[in-house]
């Protein structure tokens, strides 16, 4: 049968100083998948995130992104940060955002070709911002602030979609309609995003994965209850915790 992996960690451990924040992780994340980073604060969910972008090495261990190393793949990938730093009165507008995420690793600033302007319209389109596409970045929601940051990364063409808490700082509604568009993208490709709630996800993931110093992969329920779906703003799945999440397996440090 042919591995339709895209993520491949095998037997990674890392640590900032002396005591690990991960040990002997090993998992897969196939093509197509809707995969949910989850665990308690400090087990180590953001760590994992840069380890597969190329961002840290593991200290023992491999991490496999397309069957290559991180680091010469990161291209393909595009990437959505927890926090974005961004000054409400730097003059930059929706289109300047987006255009960021056409500017290669590789390559310094220089004229923005046609190729360029075609990709980040169609990836505002496919966020539904591309009438903002003049608005400052700074006068914007929330919500659209979100949809603009995934438009940046879609602009790249990326093959995968990795987002850092892409709904932490949202209200329930927005939230859901972030997740909804993050479920329509996910019919072309594939997504990995971390989220700041252990015990639920929602209904679109496919695959859990709980970090706490180690991983697991759950299943998850359906889960009918009226009022706690609509403090989701939408349906939501349960995760069925098949390790005691609660309980440190290793010292955390303080960095992840």
């Amino acid at each position: 049968m042919v591995d339709q992996s895209v993520i491949n960690v095998d037997g990674v451990t890392f640590a900032y100083s002396s005591e690990p924040v991960l040990r002997d992780v090993n998992f897969k994340i196939v093509d197509g998948d809707f995969a949910c980073i989850v665990g308690p604060n400090g087990g180590g969910k953001t760590t994992l995130l840069k380890l597969m972008l190329g961002l840290l090495t593991p200290d023992t261990g491999t991490v496999k992104l397309f069957g290559q190393s991180p680091k010469t793949v990161r291209q393909q990938v595009g990437y959505t940060p927890q926090r974005i730093a961004a000054n409400p009165r730097f003059p930059v507008d929706v289109s300047d955002v987006v255009l960021m995420g056409r500017v290669p690793q590789n390559r310094c600033f220089g004229p923005i070709s046609r190729t360029d302007r075609l990709a980040a319209e169609e990836a505002m389109e496919s966020v539904g911002v591309i009438d903002l596409r003049k608005r400052a970045f700074g006068d914007l929601s929330g919500g659209q602030r979100q949809r603009v940051i995934i438009a940046r990364a879609l602009a790249s063409q990326p093959k995968m979609l990795m987002l850092d808490e892409p709904t932490a700082s949202l209200d329930v509604h927005v939230a859901q309609e972030v997740m909804e568009l993050l479920a329509e993208l996910n019919d072309h490709i594939t997504i990995v995003m971390v989220s700041h709630d252990v015990g639920y996800v929602s209904a679109f993931v496919k695959t859990v994965v709980c970090v706490h110093c180690t991983v697991a992969i759950h299943p998850t329920e359906e889960w009918d209850d009226d009022m706690q779906n609509s403090l989701f703003g939408g349906a939501v799945r349960r995760v069925k915790h098949e390790h005691d999440c609660t309980r440190l397996k290793c010292k955390i440090g303080e960095h992840q």
